[in-house]
This record gives C-alpha cells, sequence and structure tokens, in this order.
C-alpha cells in the first residue's frame, strides 16, 4: 500500500490537468495566402473538441459548449447548448460559422442536424492516433490553428516514439478499464482509440474485440490475464486532496475483487489510476497520458 500510494501521488503531483488561455479569433494566412473564410463563431458539442479548441488557443471564438466540458477551466466561461442533446434553438441564436463535435456521441439523425445547424461542421471519429493526427491537421487549418495543431500532433508522436523505443522485446499485456458502481465495470475494446493510446504506451493490448468502450467480461479479463491495469478515477481540480483517496479507491475495486485475484496485475498489484477523462477523451491530453503510462511500464518491465 506504500508503494500504490508513493506512486499515486507522482502521478497526481505530475498534473494531469493545465488551463491554457485562449485568444480571439482573427484573419489567418494560410500559406502566405489570406484566409477568405476564418471561422469567427464556433460551437463545440463534446467535452473533447472543446478540451482540443480552447487548447489550441482559439476559445476566444467559442460561442457554445456542451454541459459536461470542464478542461481547460476556462471554459466555464462558455454559455451551454447542449445536455444529452444539442439545444438547437440556442445554436440558432448564436449562428455559428463552423461547429465541431464528436461522432461517438451521436446517432445519424443527430448528426445530420448538427450539420444543418452551421454552415461548416466536423466530426471527430479515429479509432488511431494516426487518424486523430489527421483530424487535427483538418481542425487546425479550419480554425486557423495549423501551427497549434501540428505542435500537438508533434507531442503525441513524440511520447509514441519514446515509449516504442523503451519497450522491451517482450511487451507487457495491458487492459484498459473504467471502473462502474459496485462489480461493474467497462473494458476498452483492442479496436477502439483508447487501447490505441495503451499500446503507444509500450504494452500489448488485451480486451474484447470493439471499437469503444464495453462491459467487462470477468472470466475474458482472466483469460486475457493482463500484466498491467489501467483505472480510471474522478480528477477533481477543486479537491486535489482527495484525489488519491479516490485513486485508491479506483486500483482497489479491482485488487479486492475477488474475481481477478488470477490476473498477474492484481497478484504483482500492477495498477495504474488515471484521470478518466483524460484517458477517455480524444482530446487534448493524448501525449501525456502515453507518457504516463510509460513510465509506469518501464518500472514494471525492470521488476
Amino acid at each position: 500500500m506504500i508503494v500504490m500510494r508513493r506512486w499515486l501521488n507522482i502521478f497526481l503531483a505530475a498534473g494531469l490537468t493545465a488551463a491554457l488561455v485562449g485568444c480571439e479569433a482573427t484573419a489567418v494566412t494560410v500559406g502566405g495566402v489570406p484566409n477568405k473564410n476564418p471561422v469567427r463563431s464556433m460551437v463545440s458539442l463534446a467535452p473533447s473538441t472543446t478540451e482540443i479548441v480552447a487548447s489550441l488557443n482559439f476559445s476566444g471564438a467559442l460561442q457554445g459548449r456542451t454541459a459536461s466540458d470542464d478542461f481547460p477551466p476556462s471554459v466555464s466561461a462558455v454559455p451551454v447548448v447542449a445536455s444529452v442533446k444539442p439545444d438547437y434553438e440556442k445554436i440558432a441564436i448564436i449562428k455559428p460559422d463552423f461547429i465541431v463535435y464528436d461522432e461517438d456521441l451521436y446517432s445519424p439523425s443527430d448528426i445530420e442536424k448538427i450539420k444543418g445547424a452551421a454552415p461548416r461542421s466536423m466530426g471527430f471519429a479515429s479509432h488511431t492516433l494516426d487518424d486523430f493526427s489527421t483530424e487535427l491537421y483538418k481542425l487546425g487549418a479550419i480554425i486557423g490553428a495549423e501551427s497549434a495543431a501540428s505542435t500537438y500532433v508533434d507531442k503525441i508522436r513524440a511520447a509514441r516514439g519514446v515509449a516504442l523505443a523503451d519497450a522491451t522485446a517482450k511487451k507487457l499485456k495491458g487492459a484498459l478499464i473504467m471502473v462502474g458502481s459496485g462489480t461493474e465495470h467497462m473494458i476498452a475494446g483492442t479496436d477502439s482509440f483508447y487501447a490505441d493510446m495503451l499500446r503507444a504506451s509500450g504494452a500489448e493490448v488485451v480486451g474484447p474485440k470493439a471499437s469503444k468502450f464495453v462491459p467487462l467480461s470477468p472470466e475474458n479479463l482472466v483469460e486475457g490475464n493482463p500484466d498491467v491495469i489501467v483505472v480510471g478515477f474522478r480528477f477533481n481540480q477543486q479537491d486535489k486532496d482527495g484525489n488519491t483517496a479516490r485513486a485508491l479507491a479506483a486500483a482497489n475495486s479491482i485488487l479486492k475483487d475477488p474475481r481477478f485475484k488470477t490476473v498477474t496485475a492484481v497478484q504483482k498489484r500492477q495498477i495504474v489510476p488515471i484521470d478518466e477523462n483524460t484517458m477517455v477523451r480524444r482530446g487534448f491530453r493524448v501525449d501525456r497520458f502515453i507518457d504516463d503510462v510509460r513510465k509506469r511500464i518501464d518500472i514494471f518491465q525492470s521488476r
């Protein structure tokens, strides 16, 4: 338990969040040619896309967000225009030039309505880091934040490069679990973007073949027998003293569950608690996830 607490404190002290200040939207120059159709007002309909837009220093043009958007903290000043579903009356009042959203959060019919609510729109739908990088470049070109988008892609690639260079010939097997209430948990499918983040951290991912988080089968986890398990916990910026307790509770939900007692990660206590929003969003903290998990995997491999 002392060892677990020490590493939890290291992770929490590393700071998994950071506030970035946005700037006002202005006409931009692309390749020496003025952008004739710059984005001056926009709406983001997903926590992940809000995180990206604000962190690309473009929050000055952000006129609407969802009720779940919480990073960076500066977005709290942006009006809410969506909860479970977008409020199209509020969006119509804003008259945004552009809407960005996460396709995983909406049905095809919802997406058609979103596309009709602004002259331009873009949905994020990537399941791999490479496709995510392409989407970031595309968004950067649309909103005039090419340089900032390119810098972020470089950080992701650098973090992945370091992790894969560090990985030994025999990689540790890993699983990504969202802890639920009681004994019900979710696990990232091997075809998901989240699994690709874990793979980029230097782990061989085990889990069901799926492109998102799905209900965890204890039998399948035992059969996959991961060497390391990454678990999500709710990181609270306003209650940082309580984050260690929340992280320990998330880890213990796996460590103390008798169904998992034969799993190598449980027997060796190789559990990595991490801010759940960092690990379930295609946002602006992907490089930090890769780097943080890679450091823990390096330690586990050296045992």
